[in-house]
Parts: structure tokens; C-alpha cells; sequence
């Protein structure tokens, strides 16, 4: 413990932050540690309500404190879509489609010229009402996943997005005596510029992950929840002019591959959409990819 507190003490003199960081990082596994330890020397049952309630307090309570301000005063709540480049990971499929017996939607998505992905139309629902649920039809755009770069870094005081403006200026930006900071005064004067440097920030915190999920080669959709939607409003449904294809795991039975076949034989009687192409993945003894299956 003395030696984490010099550590400490010492990354703060040369206000270096990523060592300050880094030794900071340890001290609520400790904490943790130390309580664990003191719990089951003592034992549960003999812990008394004063003990647990100044544990809450003095341990608990900073990190829920810093994490809740930051959860919910930075970004608003969204909601993702995830996508795949490619459907050949044996891993993904083992994740994500029941051990290889499921099966796999192809979606046609525009590339641009630069490399990066186009839009997708999706028809999400709106805020829950009384009865029907009203939803509407949105063009989102698709985002390549970043495994690569760092997290990016939070102005705290400059990226409080979700509170109004003066509720900003009153409550985090002004003394009692009603002096107001230099920051506020910049927002107010360009609040276009501080508007996209906040949802610039948004669309790189919400896609990327850690380079250990690189295999997935994942393109996501963001859809900021606004409204705060709940259950059955927070899911959004494709437009079926965009599914291309059908790809069935080694494993799908024909049971199941007999039913999505008449699913979508059933939802393209009218013939206003492409046909959908249907595709079965194999192992040849080198590699894992998928063919085509010849319906005619």
C-alpha cells in the first residue's frame, strides 16, 4: 500500500498522466481485495449494517458517483446494429448462429469511392404509445469498426451533451456568485462547431472495440436513442429490398432451411424485390467458405 501511494505521489508531481492512470487503475481491484479479505476473515453474517453502509460510502459510492455522470450526462443511450464483413469465421459462427446450425443474412451495402460504407434504410419505432406504435423509415449510416486506435479522450466539462444549455451554464460552468467560465463562453460562440465536435466524438467512442474482436471484422449502425425507448421500440426492422442472401451454417437441418425458404418465398410473392440468393458454408478440408446452392 505505501508503495502504491508513492507511486501515486510521484506520477502527480510529474503530472504524468498516463502513469498516474495506470497506478490509479490498481486501486479499486485493492480496495476490493482488502475488503474481500476483511469479509471473509470476519464473515458475512457477523458484518453490522454500519460497517456495509460506510463501505458503500467511502468505497462504493465514488465509482457508481463518476460512472453514472459519465454514462448518462457525455452521450445519450443508443442502440447498434452489428454487422459482418464476412460471414467465413468458424469462431462467429460457433458465437452467433447456435454452433453452426443457424444461418446468415447477406445485405446489400453501397461502398464509396473513399472505402468507407454507405447508408442502409431501416424503419425504426417511435416513442410507445397507448396503441399502435408509430415508425418511420431512416437511412443510417454504416461505420467499419476501429480495433486499432486508442479510446478516444473526454473533455469532461466540454462534452456534457445531454443537458440543455443554460441548464450547462448553471449548474457546471457558473460559480455561486455568478461568474461564468471562459469554456461557456466559447460553446456559445460557435455552437455549430460544438455540436459536430460532439457527435464526432460519439461516432468514434461507438465504434471501436478492442483489438482481440478484430476477427469479426464488424460494421456497425448507431442510432442515437433520443427518446429513450424501451422494449419493443428499440429494435428496428430491415427493409427486405436489401437482403441479398441466405447463408446456412455446416450444421443448419432442413428442417430450418426448408422454413426460411418458405419465409421468403412468402414475403416475395409480389416480385418488387431482387431474388434472394441462398448459400451453404463447408469445410473441404483446407478451408471454410461458403457456395452456392442451385434452386432452379
Amino acid at each position: 500500500m505505501e508503495g502504491l501511494l508513492d507511486a501515486i505521489s510521484a506520477a502527480m508531481a510529474d503530472e504524468n498522466e498516463e502513469l498516474l492512470e495506470s497506478v490509479a487503475s490498481l486501486v479499486g481491484p485493492l480496495e476490493s481485495h482488502i475488503y474481500l479479505q476483511q469479509t471473509a476473515h470476519t464473515g458475512v453474517e457477523k458484518f453490522e449494517l454500519q460497517h456495509k453502509k460506510y463501505h458503500l460510502l467511502f468505497h462504493s459510492f465514488p465509482d457508481q458517483y463518476i460512472s453514472e455522470i459519465t454514462n448518462s450526462l457525455i452521450h445519450t443511450n443508443w442502440h447498434t446494429l452489428c454487422f459482418a464483413k464476412e460471414c467465413a469465421s468458424p469462431p462467429m459462427w460457433a458465437t452467433y448462429a447456435d454452433e453452426h446450425r443457424g444461418a446468415a443474412l447477406m445485405f446489400r451495402a453501397d461502398r464509396q469511392t473513399d472505402g468507407s460504407w454507405g447508408k442502409m434504410n431501416v424503419k425504426e419505432s417511435a416513442a410507445p404509445t397507448d396503441s399502435e406504435s408509430n415508425s418511420g423509415e431512416i437511412a443510417a449510416q454504416l461505420y467499419a469498426v476501429d480495433y486499432e486506435s486508442p479510446p478516444p479522450e473526454v473533455d469532461f466539462f466540454r462534452f456534457l451533451g445531454t443537458l440543455p444549455l443554460p441548464k450547462l451554464e448553471s449548474a457546471w460552468h457558473s460559480t455561486s456568485d455568478g461568474r461564468t467560465s471562459q469554456m461557456i463562453g466559447e460553446i456559445v460562440d460557435d455552437l455549430d462547431a460544438w455540436r459536430d465536435n460532439l457527435w464526432n466524438h460519439f461516432r468514434s467512442m461507438s465504434t471501436r472495440k478492442l483489438n482481440k474482436w478484430e476477427h469479426e471484422q464488424e460494421i456497425r449502425m448507431v442510432l442515437p436513442d433520443l427518446l429513450e425507448s424501451k422494449g419493443s421500440h428499440r429494435k428496428v426492422t430491415y427493409d427486405m429490398s436489401q437482403l441479398e442472401g441466405i447463408v446456412f451454417g455446416l450444421r443448419t437441418s432442413l428442417e430450418d432451411r426448408f422454413e426460411v425458404m418458405k419465409i421468403i418465398s412468402e414475403n416475395n410473392q409480389d416480385g418488387d424485390f431482387s431474388p434472394v440468393e441462398f448459400y451453404e458454408m463447408i469445410y473441404d478440408g483446407k478451408d471454410f467458405r461458403k457456395v452456392k446452392l442451385n434452386m432452379a
